[in-house]
């Protein structure tokens, strides 16, 4: 069963309640009553708690039946208007009722967010009037000068108390919002990683790093830009909530966008109003798309910058530190996400090459000898080393009707890989096709020049040796097209095959004359490719024809296969260990 894709809302509380907090977010309406009626009673005043829009969460604490927070209507209004007041201009406002008592409000504040009212009312000073003085002293049991004269005492108290109120509860209410925000913050980067990992597709990947941008910041619009270091400009990789046409306005480069390469710098940057930014690069645009915020955020992988996240808000938006937080959080989280699915991807392709070069590796073994013939007379043997899957190089025996001679062939083609695999197949089916037609090595290669110049490019060349081995005379007759030449090691001697002619695939008009050497018996036979001679060493040196001629010389009374085998391995100690740089092929002829 497939696993299923997270969801951003599954058990994540919606973030923006976070951003912008109400009173009652962080603390219960029964904790405020508590609090509130404790207040009230241990300084006998008349106290009263509002939510940031003047609506009141609790009932009022009444330290007498007369309190003015304890009527409705106009009363009501008249707080509402005084809470909102206090939450505007941040600071304590004063209100006098109908009495001449006093109310007071003082704003209840978090990271500069206001998000309630303190309110105490009933408070006497010198402006009341004498009806409500004479009850106030009344029901203080005392008299209406002692009242007055008390006043100024009580309004400085009830402001002392108001105030040690208001900032216990914005103590109190900063502490749980700040552990309440981490611990949404932490679910909501936990579901966005869950969901960031749930592909490894990049494109699927990006579409869902741009919606859940838009769903976790409650945002308009959002594009990831991924920079492409050859041209320089920042590509629309994924887009959620923007228009074709805006799409279409054109190319984003960054050299010219000051604003994408200060947030690749690490600093994110956010624009209140898009039309007054002079570092929009289309600003009309944007605002005919109904963008009027902007938070570009820099995408970095280990100090390396690949591209920006762009959040767009369809309204001023004042985004706040957390929101910002909250996003370069996820920027880096989708800047991982998306390197690792760049990695993938990556890997995915390397292992498809890989099975294709298999393939094509199982095609070209098959298109060399399965085995050496052996006439009478001789021991032949062969061995091919690709320095990768594929190789360039190549050889093969060729009997040819009505022509009792073995045709022998080894060949190095320009270019490795899939590259140099193909112009091998190209040149053996060439030689192929002109050995049905044609006797000599001469006319052959001759032919087979003719043929390449007319199927590869010009950049494209092969070295070519193509002989025919008389075995009742024992004489080898070749032509050699730029191949290096064969060995011939009898006694003491060395003895290279003269007359070499340019390689194949060049000039069209090439021709290419042929030769014969008489063999004897104890003579040996090296044809090679250059993976032999200019193998090197950690050192830097070259294998060269001088150790080969040692190797040799030591096992030449061994089988061709067992001097083959003890050649093949001398060059492998002598690069001890360093990757081979080029296709290894031998044959070599023992003559009995």
């Amino acid at each position: 069963m497939p696993r299923r894709r997270p969801s951003l809302e599954e058990g994540t509380e919606d973030i923006t309640t976070i951003m912008f907090p109400k009173l009652t977010d962080m603390m219960t309406p029964e904790f405020l009553q508590e609090f509130q009626d404790t207040f009230s009673e241990s300084f006998d005043i008349s106290v009263a708690i509002l939510d940031g829009e003047g609506k009141a969460i609790t009932r009022p604490a009444l330290s007498t039946d007369t309190s003015s927070l304890s009527k409705g209507g106009k009363a009501a209004k008249s707080r509402a208007v005084l809470a909102v007041k206090a939450i505007g201009s941040g600071r304590i406002e004063k209100a006098r009722d109908t009495r001449g008592l006093l109310q007071l409000a003082l704003p209840i504040g978090i990271q500069g967010l206001r998000v309630g009212v303190m309110l105490v009312a009933d408070i006497p000073d010198a402006k009341t009037d004498t009806r409500h003085l004479r009850e106030l002293a009344r029901k203080l049991d005392t008299t209406p000068e002692d009242v007055r004269k008390q006043s100024g005492r009580r309004l400085d108290r009830a402001v002392a108390v108001l105030q040690f109120a208001a900032n216990a509860l914005a103590g109190i209410c900063h502490e749980g919002w700040i552990i309440r925000r981490h611990m949404v913050e932490l679910r909501t980067l936990q579901r966005v990683s869950q969901m960031l990992g749930s592909t490894r597709h990049l494109d699927e990947l990006l579409k869902l790093i741009v919606r859940t941008v838009c769903d976790t910041l409650k945002v308009k619009a959002c594009g990831v830009r991924l920079l492409e270091p050859s041209t320089g400009e920042l590509v629309l990789m994924a887009v959620h909530g923007l228009s074709e046409e805006y799409l279409s306005k054109g190319p984003v480069l960054f050299k010219r966008s000051t604003i994408d390469q200060a947030a690749m710098d690490g600093e994110p940057v956010y624009i209140r109003d898009i039309g007054r930014d002079p570092r929009i690069l289309y600003p009309a645009e944007m605002i005919r798309e109904g963008i009027r915020s902007n938070l570009v955020i820099g995408l970095k992988v280990r100090d390396r910058a690949i591209g920006a996240l762009r959040i767009y808000s369809g309204e001023k938006r004042y985004f706040h530190q957390s929101e910002i937080a909250l996003a370069e959080a996820i920027a880096n989280l989708s800047a991982i996400a998306i390197e690792n699915a760049k990695l993938y991807e990556e890997a995915m392709e390397k292992d498809r090459l890989e099975h294709e070069l298999g393939l094509a590796a199982q095609i070209q073994s098959h298109l060399l000898p399965s085995e050496c013939p052996q006439p009478e007379g001789f021991d032949i043997c062969a061995v091919n080393q690709p320095s990768r899957h594929v190789g360039g190089d190549f050889y093969d025996y060729v009997r040819t009707p009505g022509d009792d001679r073995l045709g022998i062939v080894i060949a190095d083609v320009c270019g490795k890989s899939m590259g140099g695999a193909l112009l091998m197949a190209t040149a053996r089916s060439a030689m192929r096709v002109q050995c049905e037609h044609c006797m000599t090595p001469g006319e052959i290669v001759t032919r087979v020049n003719r043929s390449l110049c007319r199927d590869t490019r010009p950049e494209e060349f092969v070295t070519f040796f193509f002989a025919k081995l008389d075995t009742t005379r024992r004489v080898l007759h070749y032509a050699n097209a730029g191949h290096n030449r064969p060995l011939l090691y009898r006694g003491s001697e060395t003895i290279p095959l003269e007359g070499s002619g340019m390689v194949c695939g060049v000039l069209v008009e090439n021709t290419y004359v042929e030769r014969d050497i008489q063999l004897e018996s104890g003579d040996v036979l090296l044809l090679y490719t250059d993976g032999l001679d200019e193998a090197r060493n950690p050192e830097d040196r070259f294998f060269g024809l001088e150790r080969t001629g040692e190797v040799i010389r030591k096992h030449r009374g061994r089988p061709a296969s067992e001097i083959i085998r003890k050649l093949c391995q001398a060059v492998h100690r002598f690069a001890a260990g360093r990757q081979q740089s080029d296709d290894l092929t031998l044959i070599l002829i023992k003559v009995l």
